[in-house]
């Protein structure tokens, strides 16, 4: 499934945090994340692979996040917009994760995140502070790829032309 025109130009490239939602025996987990759209100028800056015929979602993390898409690969991510004088839009993502074992896909989405977040052409860690040997403070970390199943979005305020 593809996401409409308006929900890729809020979330395409945006440096926004998006919360992803996790949930395992009913429990939910939610937790900030960086993530990289594949249908994206900043993806397509680093990348020389072809975008999907449904664009992913990108992000790196670990911890119980990653623990929970091991059991249940089921997630939601919502992304907003928001200032000191309020929020202009929010989006949420229904869809399906998986864990990404590809050391040059993971360089990939390190180089877009560094670019989207921090202005730089070089590699993060995504947020992770993972070392060198994968693990951030203990903890395995990984790049998981999230295949959208649908998405919706609302504006508010000035931008809905509400007051």
């Amino acid at each position: 499934m593809s996401l409409s025109e308006e929900v890729e130009s809020l979330i395409a490239d945006a440096p926004l945090s998006a919360h992803l939602a996790t949930s395992v025996d009913d429990r939910p987990h939610v937790a900030p994340v960086w993530y990289v759209y594949e249908n994206s100028e900043t993806y397509r800056a680093v990348s020389d692979r072809a975008v999907t015929e449904s664009p992913q979602v990108w992000l790196l993390t670990g911890g119980k996040k990653l623990r929970n898409v091991r059991q249940n690969p089921r997630v939601a991510l919502s992304i907003e917009r928001a200032d000191e004088s309020g929020v202009d839009w929010a989006a949420q993502l229904l869809g399906t994760a998986r864990i990404v074992d590809d050391e040059r896909q993971v360089a990939t989405i390190e180089a877009a995140l560094d670019r989207k977040y921090r202005g730089g052409e070089g590699t993060t860690d995504g947020g992770t502070d993972a070392g060198e040997d994968g693990t951030d403070g203990g903890e395995e970390w990984a790049l998981l790829a999230v295949r959208v199943g649908s998405g919706t979005a609302q504006r508010y305020g000035s931008e809905s032309g509400e007051g």
